[in-house]
């Protein structure tokens, strides 16, 4: 299957201390998807990766779908010992 990953930004929120992570997923894998849940995992030099969850709706082929994610333990300072991350799907139905 394929999925993209674009413009995906990490960002401190602007009152509290913690992170928010906005960008778009594309649906190129040509099925259509009532539900779809990716795993994203952000890896930071030394420490060990970040896990969340983010779940699309209605996902169908060819769509690009706009996700935003708030990331409360994620400490702002580390914004910048961002390595990579990576976006997997996890299920669908």
């Amino acid at each position: 299957m394929s999925f993209a990953a674009k413009n995906v930004q990490f960002q401190k929120h602007d009152k509290e201390n913690w992170v928010v992570v906005r960008g778009e997923l594309y649906n190129n894998s040509g099925a259509n998807y009532h539900s779809a849940v990716f795993k994203m995992v952000i890896f930071i030099k030394g420490s060990p990766p970040i896990r969340t969850m983010i779940t699309v709706n209605n996902f169908s082929a060819g769509r690009k779908c706009f996700f935003e994610k708030q990331l409360k333990t994620f400490d702002p300072r580390m914004i910048d010992r961002i390595t990579r991350f990576e976006v997997l799907l996890e299920g669908s139905c």
